[in-house]
């Protein structure tokens, strides 16, 4: 068949619009066609710029070349270090690796903001990251995009959170994975229907509710329950642990029998104010809840 139409049998893996192939993640050796690339543009013409000609050089073209490869693939440490040391290099050195000119500034240095005292230059680390955290922005929200709906429906087919199980997939979607915690701590949730947001660790109506209301979160059977998932009555419902049922209960009970100080004492004793407000919120339905806790949260409760 590959000689009827032309093609050339390869194995796996392979390199496939500038990028490596395969089933297993690739190694070092696999993106040697980056590195010769970078080494290459170190080109004699670099001796005789002056440095802000060179950092322009660095910060234009060898800063640029790995950034198609990081869109899409955690670039190995090994590889990044070595486009790193060809910016030192041309930076100080110009196109002879091998001269002794020492570097006037430290690495770490340049690698800062000019308003923070740096030259600017771009940390490939945390740029491989930042181009990668897009993919988790199109994975929670749930793009129109093919890859999106093979992941949830392979993966995730019954409403399963990506943060809260185990890592599984291919390579690529577990070093997605890895980036889960920086992504969530620099977004924040809006409520649709719910089926992605964690309810008591995700950072949703400015607040994490799990470090909020730590007294009530310990009362959580789930602590890893979706808004979508949340009943309408958690205090009647097999959520949260049979003691706060018992509460609830016996509060009522108190509450036909006892004065109105007596009925709050006995109640900020096994909850507390904040919880306690918090559980009336949670009784109403889901719209109105959400107003509610804004409204609760905006008075200062």
């Amino acid at each position: 068949m590959a000689g009827a139409f032309g093609c050339k049998i390869e194995s796996l893996p392979f390199t496939y619009l500038g990028l490596p192939l395969g089933t297993t993640k690739p190694r070092v050796d696999h993106f040697e066609p980056l590195m010769s690339k970078t080494e290459r543009k170190l080109t004699a013409t670099s001796n005789f710029l002056t440095h802000a000609g060179r950092l322009q050089l660095v910060n234009s073209v060898l800063s640029s070349l790995p950034t198609f490869a990081m869109c899409t693939l955690q670039v190995p440490a090994t590889v990044l270090d070595y486009i790193d040391r060809a910016r030192r290099h041309c930076l100080w050195r110009g196109s002879d690796s091998n001269a002794k000119m020492k570097p006037l500034v430290a690495w770490k240095k340049c690698a800062k903001p000019k308003r923070k005292g740096g030259l600017g230059i771009i940390n490939l680390r945390s740029q491989n990251k930042a181009l990668l955290l897009k993919h988790l922005d199109k994975f929670y929200n749930k793009k129109e995009i093919p890859w999106v709906k093979l992941i949830w429906n392979a993966h995730y087919p019954n409403g399963q959170v990506p943060h809260a199980t185990t890592d599984r997939g291919s390579f690529w979607w577990r070093d997605i994975l890895k980036l889960c915690d920086l992504f969530r701590g620099i977004v924040e949730c809006k409520i649709r229907d719910g089926s992605t947001v964690l309810f008591w660790s995700d950072l949703w109506n400015d607040n994490i509710l799990q470090t909020k209301y730590p007294r009530l979160f310990s009362f959580a059977k789930n602590k890893n329950i979706t808004v979508k998932q949340l009943p309408g009555d958690p205090v009647s419902s097999p959520y949260l642990r049979t003691s706060i049922s018992r509460v609830s209960k016996h509060s009522r009970l108190y509450s036909n029998n006892s004065s109105s100080s007596q009925y709050k004492r006995f109640l900020a004793i096994h909850l507390g104010k904040q919880d306690l407000l918090f559980l009336k919120v949670l009784q109403s339905p889901l719209q109105e809840r959400l107003t509610s806790y804004s409204v609760h949260l905006g008075l200062g409760f």
